[in-house]
């Protein structure tokens, strides 16, 4: 029987995300999962070779697409795999954003703090599936990135990057597209759509505001049962989902709007306590894992960030 990923138990088990799933799952108006109970063979009335109807807790919810994927690991006969399992699985694998091996993609985001939802807009479901706390060995791949980078730039901070570390950075990069302003067609959408509504004459940072006060709006307005969008990414640290600015606003605020410039990240409760979240993880990285990671971006980042938005066509 597969188990649960060690990964990150630490952080799923503790009395705060315990009341946290509680929270989100009491939003849904659904009952807390049982963490042993599994989709192949042995969860209540789920037989053996029988087919899983669609009302089932595996199933509920779910795309068509996806439910396949849940009935073909209800049919493995080797391995086991609870019912999240299964649902993120499946999920995954319909990603617009899905990784083509387990190993592709180190920095892709593993996170706690989101259950398993499905939504009809895989856009917003592509945000669930990579918004979140990262979990350790998530942060620790990002921790040795940042101190490759700043192993390269040197003390004077104007060493060029090996090309090893390059490569990675566009892998990072990569990573962050599920929840990249210029790549997820919900968030771009929304984005650009309210910018096209606007009628101010404001520009740079002042917009910025402006159009991270409506993109609040938009994260209200779409519903996951009972909860909103909003809500249910607020829940993951108790702090409103961060828009991050891969060129910070306050060195290139004329790019403030632009959603080639802009990521919803997770922001850490408190990063002495819960460790960093998605939005220090990006800045410790873009600073070199320098002590002011907020107010330091390295030119050598900025360079290697605008090669990979114009490789995206963004």
């Amino acid at each position: 029987m597969l188990q649960k990923k060690a990964q990150g138990a630490a952080i799923q088990n503790s009395p705060r995300m315990a009341t946290q799933r509680h929270t989100i799952n009491a939003l849904f108006g659904g009952a807390v999962q049982p963490q042993g109970s599994v989709v192949q063979r042995y969860v209540g009335s789920y037989a053996e070779g029988t087919t899983l109807a669609y009302t089932t807790l595996a199933m509920r919810d779910l795309k068509p697409e996806q439910m396949k994927i849940v009935q073909e690991l209800h049919d493995d006969e080797d391995n086991d795999y609870t019912i999240q399992e299964a649902r993120d699985i499946a999920i995954k694998k319909t990603s617009l954003f899905p990784s083509s091996s387990a190993s592709s993609n180190r920095y892709e985001w593993d996170v706690t703090g989101i259950g398993s939802y499905a939504t009809p807009d895989q856009g917003v479901q592509d945000i669930l599936n990579n918004f979140g706390h990262p979990t350790q060995p998530v942060v620790k791949v990002y921790q040795d990135l940042a101190d490759r980078v700043n192993y390269d730039v040197g003390s004077l901070r104007k060493g060029a990057l090996s090309s090893s570390t390059v490569m990675d950075l566009h892998q990072h990069f990569d990573a962050m597209a599920p929840l990249h302003f210029g790549m997820n067609p919900f968030l771009n959408s929304a984005w650009e759509d309210n910018l096209d509504n606007y009628s101010g004459a404001k520009a740079g940072i002042p917009l910025y505001s402006v159009m991270r006060s409506q993109i609040t709006k938009n994260f209200n307005a779409e519903y996951m049962g009972k909860a909103s969008m909003n809500d249910v990414l607020k829940e993951v640290s108790g702090r409103s989902p961060e828009i991050h600015h891969l060129l910070f606003k306050a060195l290139e605020p004329n790019r403030a709007a632009d959603t080639n410039n802009l990521m919803l990240t997770e922001r850490s409760e408190r990063e002495s306590e819960f460790g960093p979240g998605q939005h220090e993880l990006m800045h410790m990285v873009a600073s070199g894992n320098h002590k002011d990671k907020f107010r330091e971006l390295l030119p050598q980042y900025t360079a290697e960030y605008l090669k990979w938005v114009k490789s995206k066509g963004m």
